[in-house]
């Protein structure tokens, strides 16, 4: 059977900004169930979505929010002032899902920290998708360097054991 207990790390390099004009919509980070077709900052699929969103709602902070399963389960301002995911030069994003929860940090920057997820239960069939969008304005978003890294959670433990010789006769 397949076990739900699994850890991922995914590590790139993100640029976002670089255009004449401001006004990207944003980045999504998506594990699931995802469709052939592009997709933008709204992500897709009904996996984890991570949705870095660079159009400011209100002029003082851009938005990280965190979708499972359909619902909206967070939704964080990561700056303030001044634009901050709209960085203009090469940052570094981490993102990983392990034992302790949802780790995400943008240029050494931690943005989310210990983030349980219920109900995380990945299949055989998801796929990793990364989309943007930039709306009408010429500003570009850029990812280099990506990595991902998976597995099984293993952790150490004592197990009593017994042998046989015999298939009848059993010693621990």
């Amino acid at each position: 059977p397949y076990n739900a207990l699994m850890w991922f790390e995914l590590r790139f390099e993100l640029l976002v900004g670089s255009g004449a004009l401001l006004g990207s919509q944003g980045l999504s980070v998506c594990l699931g169930e995802l469709p052939d077709a592009p997709f933008g900052e709204a992500g897709a699929g009904d996996g984890l979505q991570l949705r870095f969103l660079t159009q400011r709602a209100q002029p003082d902070f851009e938005l990280l929010e965190v979708w499972h399963a359909g619902t909206r389960l967070l939704s964080a301002p990561v700056s303030t002032a001044t634009s901050w995911l709209r960085s203009r030069t090469w940052v570094p994003v981490l993102v990983r899902l392990d034992a302790d929860g949802l780790h995400v940090e943008h240029d050494g920057r931690a943005l989310l920290s210990r983030f349980q997820l219920r109900g995380w239960a990945p299949q055989p069939s998801w796929r990793l998708g990364i989309g943007a969008r930039a709306g009408r304005r010429t500003e570009q978003h850029w990812v280099d360097n990506l990595a991902v890294a998976s597995g099984l959670l293993v952790d150490v433990a004592a197990a009593p054991v017994r042998v046989s010789f015999n298939g009848q006769q059993y010693a621990e």
